[in-house]
């Protein structure tokens, strides 16, 4: 009773371990095995992994990871959203956790295994969180999202040391490659371009697109696993009107020199992330409805290529205020999607073969929007995920909804996206048995 509480308390938090220790070691190992290995949740699967040395032993071998995905990696889960933060002339004090750290924020998808909390790229990236410069400023803070792939997230990072230099007309664009899956942040070259230009348009093609006749390849059990092969960014000049391609090889650690597309006046390219289908990363392009063309960039040729896009128009109405976009399907085949009359139906086309121009009317889905809810015709789509058949849309109200092509619901989901900037949204798939090949191998002799 003459114990002080923090004592009794530190005696209390030291003996825990060793109970749940004791308690997993009166069940043989193979029972164990057993009961893990029926964990279907992979997020609560791994918790149990990191909860005591024994599990995490268990969990880590490669025969329990193979045996927990017998058919590879499968179809990866959608998990949640990553979006820049917005800037506010003044710090406003609040009990959001995401007031401090200004890094790009993580909104979870609804029933998501991480949980409903929003939270910052730091907790995913430690490392870059951890590199501060003279003012205190995180790597990550006010960094832009511009993609998201296979685990790695492509970001554009603040621009700092100040204006460039008067009469040079150049400025420097920095952008890094955060390993969602290791927790590591690599910055890249430095990419130079005018002043004026603009990067919107990115895709991240690794070493799995080599083979286009697989759609991903095994994961690497080694731990920092980065599977980066190649960073393509399409730059739009408007002193020439043209879009560029610069290409970043992890093989020469260089930026290539600007390749020339085509000019604006004639298409325009589609903001977002491309669709990668077969070893090509794929831009939707149009100048309305009169031209429409597929901007293609293989990964064994690294040269854009560009190819036509017919769509017997007949009794389908395009609309003029909703732009189609581009998805690539888990079979590799490249679909075209575009809603119509706001969210009550969602039309879907499919191309088949590399180098048809015909695109197929594969299905209409109709579209279920809340009840009691008034959804805007002018309709953006800010992400779509075609793994998991989620999209995530915009009306002009800047109210946010996520339908599911699966069941034609759509959720209301505007809270969950306040005070962030949603035309910077990418969606995160979770890859699971690369994941836990990527945290837990290498924690096992420690």
């Amino acid at each position: 009773a003459r114990v002080a509480p923090w004592k009794r308390r530190k005696k209390t938090r030291a003996a825990a371990p060793a109970t749940a220790t004791a308690a997993t070691d009166t069940l043989p190992g193979d029972v164990v095995i057993e009961i893990l290995v029926r964990v279907a949740d992979a997020a609560t699967l791994f918790r149990c992994a990191v909860a005591c040395k024994p599990w995490l032993v268990l969990v880590a071998d490669r025969a329990f990871l193979h045996r927990r995905w017998p058919d590879g990696p499968g179809q990866p889960s959608l998990v949640g959203f990553f979006a820049q933060q917005r800037r506010h002339t003044s710090q406003v004090v609040s009990a959001d956790p995401l007031a401090g750290p200004r890094s790009p924020a993580f909104v979870p998808a609804p029933r998501s295994p991480l949980g409903p909390s929003r939270r910052s790229l730091g907790s995913f990236v430690s490392s870059a969180m951890a590199s501060q410069d003279m003012d205190g400023a995180g790597m990550l803070d006010d960094a832009v999202p511009l993609t998201l792939r296979e685990g790695l997230l492509l970001v554009r990072l603040a621009p700092c040391g100040g204006a460039p230099a008067v009469g040079t007309g150049q400025t420097v664009v920095q952008l890094a490659v955060c390993d969602l899956f290791t927790g590591t942040c690599d910055a890249l070259p430095p990419l130079e371009c005018n002043t004026s230009s603009s990067i919107n348009n990115c895709a991240i093609l690794t070493d799995a697109d080599r083979s286009s006749h697989k759609r991903r390849r095994s994961p690497s059990p080694l731990p920092g696993r980065s599977s980066l092969l190649k960073v393509l960014a399409i730059v739009f000049d408007p002193d020439t009107s043209y879009y560029y391609l610069c290409t970043f090889s992890s093989t020469k650690s260089t930026w290539s020199e600007p390749t020339p597309c085509f000019s604006k006046t004639a298409l325009r390219i589609t903001d977002g992330s491309a669709a990668v289908c077969r070893g090509t990363a794929h831009w939707f392009a149009c100048d309305g409805w009169e031209s429409c063309r597929t901007l293609g960039v293989s990964t064994s040729t690294g040269r854009p290529s560009s190819t036509e896009v017919y769509i017997p128009q007949g009794r389908y109405d395009f609309g003029l205020y909703i732009t189609p976009w581009l998805g690539a399907a888990m079979d590799d085949t490249l679909s075209l999607f575009h809603l119509h009359g706001g969210c009550r139906s969602l039309h879907v086309w499919t191309r088949h073969g590399r180098h048809n121009v015909n695109w197929s009317h594969s299905k209409e889905i109709e579209l279920r929007p809340p009840e009691q809810k008034a959804i805007c015709e002018d309709v953006q789509c800010l992400c779509a995920d075609q793994g998991s058949g989620m999209l995530l849309v915009m009306d002009r109200l800047e109210r946010v909804y996520i339908v599911d092509l699966q069941t034609g619901g759509v959720d209301e989901v505007t809270e969950q996206f306040q005070r962030l900037e949603l035309q910077t949204v990418v969606p995160f798939e979770m890859d699971w048995q690369t994941f836990f090949f990527s945290r837990l191998e290498g924690h096992k002799g420690t």
